[in-house]
């Protein structure tokens, strides 16, 4: 059946009635995460992380003209990442 024949209700009720996953496994979480790596790179979060004590999500917003929630979404995972970086070593 082609997928543009199936009703979004259906769909939307299928997405519902799966197996709970790692939030990492969700494709709107993977979809999130590649554009926030990609309109605020780790190296430049980094540089501004040298010149503010704390950085926010407003910094990320005003810096790279993003949403709050983007930016919110791209600061979790960057701090998430050097977090799993940092036990590595």
């Amino acid at each position: 059946m082609r997928i543009s024949s199936i009703p979004h209700s259906v769909i939307a009720f299928q997405r519902e009635m799966s197996e709970p996953h790692q939030f990492y496994r969700d494709t709107e979480w993977q979809a999130d995460a590649y554009a926030g790596a990609l309109l605020m790179p780790a190296k430049a979060i980094a540089a501004l992380e040298r010149r503010v004590d704390r950085i926010t999500a407003r910094h990320l917003q005003e810096t790279f003209d993003v949403s709050y929630d983007a930016a919110a979404i791209r600061l979790d995972n960057y701090r998430r990442r050097r977090e799993s970086l940092l036990k590595i070593k």
